[in-house]
């Protein structure tokens, strides 16, 4: 399987609420698909890159623009900036592909919110991402 995003999470560090406080997210936690995506994705896969049962749960979040999209991610790093909440408290474990079936426009930005972890003291894990179209 391809991945179309890779972002690291350090073990303990708390995200911020893109909701609350868009300007203070992690713009290294932010993806968009790729140009291997489907045109219209109905779930994500996402798996983590650890070690033995270490986990990250995750809240994810779709952009929704009102605008033209930005070229860049920290470009969407501001106030009024509209994040809604599509899955919560998603657990992905290492070893394990987690699917996430949602309905997500093409080039959807997400940003995966880490709520809490069991990532070994003291190191980071990569979370891969891969939109995908599921649906038969």
């Amino acid at each position: 399987m391809r991945f179309q995003m890779s972002t690291q999470f350090e073990e303990g560090v708390a995200d911020v609420d893109p909701v609350a406080a868009p300007q203070n997210i992690l713009t290294e936690h932010m993806g968009t698909p790729d140009k291997y995506a489907p045109e219209d994705p109905d779930a994500l896969f996402l798996a983590l890159l650890g070690t033995a049962a270490e986990t990250v749960t995750l809240d994810l979040y779709l952009l929704i623009e009102s605008k033209e999209p930005a070229a860049q991610p920290s470009e969407y790093v501001e106030a009024g900036t509209r994040w809604f909440r599509f899955a919560t408290g998603i657990v992905v474990t290492n070893g394990t592909l987690q699917k996430v079936e949602a309905d997500l426009p093409a080039g959807g930005i997400v940003y995966a919110r880490r709520t809490a972890d069991s990532i070994t003291a003291g190191q980071t894990r990569s979370l891969l991402m891969s939109w995908v179209h599921a649906k038969q």
